[in-house]
Order: structure tokens, then sequence, then C-alpha cells
């Protein structure tokens, strides 16, 4: 775990990794707060999906902390082992912030009738739109599986450079499509729809956490084989 903490702190040497989110966050809350304040909204509100962009953010650090640091980082002697566990817990440690974050300035905007201009910023319909701690949940898991996401995309840059990130777009593009087609074949759109409208936000984001381990499985063996 010490080994783990210390490669944790080598990512952290390159401090926007914790103020760019924010940054980016607060940016598009101010210019959507800007909109709803000048544009009549309906009266219970508008919800915005501008949160959005912090999760964006939090993908594209996953790709930048393996193409920027994961070559320095071999080259000193770290095991990759030893690497993609320190980086997984900066993961779960950012992604624990930037959850609480998003919980008490969700909070607020309830407490405030949205920011007084009725925007929801912070809520997501059924997302991020229960109890606190529902919400909590659900931004921490969605918080790590954008960026083991988008940590294996920087590993297969690393491996196979843009032929590699193109391969692994259209293999899921692929799997995408065939899984429409035999939902179409087997007339079972109506089974799916109702799969997402009666699972809760914390029943998905269980879903969500089982599916982060298999990205974190497919990261790490792929990781295994990258060489600097």
């Amino acid at each position: 775990m010490n080994t783990a903490v210390k490669i944790a702190r080598y990512h952290l040497m390159d401090r926007t990794l914790l103020w760019l989110p924010v940054a980016v966050t607060v940016f598009t809350f101010l210019v959507n707060l800007v909109i709803f304040a000048v544009v009549p909204t309906p009266v219970g509100g508008g919800y915005t999906f501008a949160i959005s962009a912090l999760y964006i953010w939090l993908m594209t650090i996953g790709v930048v902390m393996i193409v920027q640091r994961l070559p320095f980082g071999l080259t000193l002697g770290l095991s990759r082992r030893a690497f993609f566990r320190g980086t997984v817990l900066l993961v779960a440690g950012m992604a624990a912030v930037y959850a609480i974050g998003v919980t008490l300035a969700q909070v607020v905007e309830r407490a405030g009738d949205g920011w007084g201009v009725k925007m929801h910023f912070f809520r997501v319909p059924w997302l991020f739109n229960g109890p606190w701690y529902e919400t909590l949940v659900t931004a921490f898991v969605l918080g790590v599986a954008v960026m083991i996401y988008g940590i294996w995309y920087g590993i297969l840059f690393r491996r196979w450079g843009v032929l590699g990130i193109t391969a692994f777009v259209a293999a899921q593009l692929l799997v995408l499509t065939i899984g429409a087609l035999a939902t179409t074949w087997t007339h079972a759109w109506h089974d799916v729809g109702s799969f997402f409208t009666t699972i809760s936000a914390l029943g998905f984001a269980g879903v969500l956490a089982a599916l982060t381990v298999v990205l974190g499985a497919g990261g790490y063996t792929t990781l295994r084989r990258v060489t600097v």
C-alpha cells in the first residue's frame, strides 16, 4: 500500500489533475447560471445535464495519467502492477472527493430553489435526483468508472497508438450493433426499456461497479504487455 500511495503522489505532481475538473465544472455552472437568469424557465425549473462536463474531464484525466506518466514511471523501475494499483488508488480518492462535492452542491441547490433561478445543475433526472446518500454513491461509482475507462484508452494508446484506439472504438461499436440487432430480432426492446425504467439509481450504480471491475481487468491485462 505504501508503494501505491507513492505512485498516487507521483501522479499528483501534476496539480492540474485536481483543479482542472473543478475549474471546468465551475465555469460550466456559471455559464448555465447566466443563461437561466436571463432566459425564462419552466415553473418547475430546468435540468441542464451540464454536470456531464465534470465526468468527461475525469475520463480525460484517466487518459492523461497513463499517456504522460506511465513511461517515466516504468523507467524508474516501478512494476506495472504497482503502477496500476497506485493509479487506481488515486482514481478512488479523486472520485470520492468529487462525489462529496457534487452531493454537497446538490444539497445547496435544493435548499436555494435552484440557485434562485430554478436551475437543476447538480441534479440529473433519475441518476442524481434522489436522497443525498444515493447521489453520493452514484457519483462516486460513475467517477471511478469514467476514469478507469479513460485509463484503458491511455494504455491502449501506449501499447498500439492511434490504431489501437481506433480498433477499440470499432470493437465497442460492433458489440453495441450486435446487441441492438439481437434485441430487435428477439423483440426484447420492451424488456430493455423496462429494466432501465424500473432499476433505481443505486441499482444502476451496482451494475456500473461490476462493469468497472471488467474495465479495470481489461486495462490491467493490456498494461502488462506495454513496453517503454
